[in-house]
C-alpha cells in the first residue's frame, strides 16, 4: 500500500514538472522574438532626425514617440530625414548622454521612400 501511494505521487510530480515545461515551451513560441515584451524587441517607423547634442540622433516614431539611436547599425541610417522601420531593443540600464527618448539599441532596419 506504501509502495503504491509512493507511486503515486511520484507520477504526479513527474506529469506536473513535464506540464511547467511544456507550457513555458508554448508560451515562448507564441512570441518567439519578444516584440512587445518590456526590454524586449520592438519596431518602430519613423523619421530619423538630428537631437539637441552633437552626435545625438533621434528616431521620431509616426506615432510621434522620441527614440534615441544606439548600435553598430544605427550608424548607418543616422542622416537627417531619413524615414526607416527599425527592429531594436529598448535599452533599460542605460545612461544616456543625449537624454531625449528612450535609448533603442537598432538590430535591423530597412529605408524606406
Amino acid at each position: 500500500m506504501y509502495k503504491k501511494k509512493l507511486l503515486l505521487l511520484i507520477v504526479r510530480i513527474i506529469f506536473l514538472v513535464l506540464l511547467v515545461n511544456f507550457s513555458s515551451l508554448v508560451l515562448s513560441c507564441v512570441n518567439p522574438l519578444g516584440f512587445g515584451d518590456k526590454g524586449g524587441l520592438i519596431m518602430v517607423t519613423g523619421k530619423v532626425q538630428a537631437g539637441v547634442e552633437s552626435d545625438c540622433w533621434i528616431l521620431i516614431s509616426n506615432a510621434g514617440k522620441s527614440y534615441e539611436l544606439y548600435g553598430e547599425r544605427s550608424s548607418e541610417i543616422k542622416k537627417e530625414g531619413v524615414k526607416v522601420k527599425v527592429v531594436g531593443k529598448i535599452l533599460t540600464n542605460t545612461v544616456s548622454f543625449c537624454m531625449q527618448g528612450t535609448p533603442l539599441e537598432v538590430i535591423s532596419y530597412q529605408k524606406l521612400d
